[in-house]
């Protein structure tokens, strides 16, 4: 299962896994009898296991979006998630106990959830490394998007005993999405896909006259000048009203 697994995650390099070598080994996988597992916590206590969907989340096939689901661990949950998003939507999940992920990647069969290139995997428990991860995924055409529609997915044992690091890392989540979309100005598909063009028609725009060649050829010449896009159609009726005669 191990090599499987290992395998289908290679094909991805947008996945980030720390090394599993130095990371704490709770929650402690104990025993499992027939589909629940039991994991002893670093407090002691003890976890089990449990496949149970929490329906209240909306996940559409009709609405292209970024779905951050919080734990490897809960397989049957993710396939849901899975067999009920859009075709195009990004899925990002987040482990932020990699002992979690170890135990998952040498007892579990992943392969199906990872066949997907916009299925997507984070192990840490360092926020840190979450913001560099997501901005080094949503500089990405295909991806970013889709950032202004989220949805959020907390798997069973995150619902139970561990909402607190969820509650963290959304903090963080937010954070990165706030400063990339105010970045991006208020229509985000708009300068995407000015931006995109840009950078496809680079060699072209090196090769363009200089425009400080225009510089006062036009003096006294009355003109009104608007930018195309949200701000044309936000003055279009204005734009009507003015009478140069």
């Amino acid at each position: 299962m191990f090599e499987k697994n290992r395998d289908i995650l290679m094909c991805n390099e947008n996945h980030y896994v720390t090394d599993l070598k130095n990371t704490c080994e709770y929650p402690k996988f104990i025993s499992k009898k027939y589909s629940r597992e039991t994991f002893q916590l670093i407090n002691g206590e003890l976890y089990h296991s449990k496949v149970e969907i929490d329906r209240k989340v909306d996940i559409s096939t009709l609405k292209k979006e970024v779905i951050f689901v919080f734990g490897i661990n809960a397989v049957e949950e993710i396939k849901r998630i899975l067999q009920n998003k859009h075709r195009e939507s990004i899925i990002i999940i987040i482990e932020p106990n990699p002992s979690f992920f170890n135990y998952a990647l040498q007892q579990k069969d992943l392969t199906e959830i990872f066949m997907e290139p916009n299925v997507l995997l984070f192990v840490d428990s360092v926020i840190g490394n979450l913001n560099i991860f997501l901005q080094k995924i949503f500089y990405n055409f295909n991806f970013l998007k889709y950032l202004k529609n989220t949805n959020v997915y907390v798997t069973h044992y995150y619902r139970e005993k561990g909402i607190q690091k969820v509650k963290e890392m959304l903090v963080e989540i937010r954070q990165i999405i706030s400063s990339l979309l105010f970045s991006l100005g208020n229509d985000l598909e708009d300068n995407l896909i000015g931006l995109e063009r840009n950078v496809n028609n680079i060699e072209n725009i090196i090769r363009s006259k200089n425009i400080l060649t225009l510089k006062g050829m036009f003096n006294d010449i009355p003109a009104v000048v608007v930018a195309a896009g949200p701000s044309l159609n936000k003055n279009i009726e204005d734009l009507k009203k003015i009478n140069i005669g």
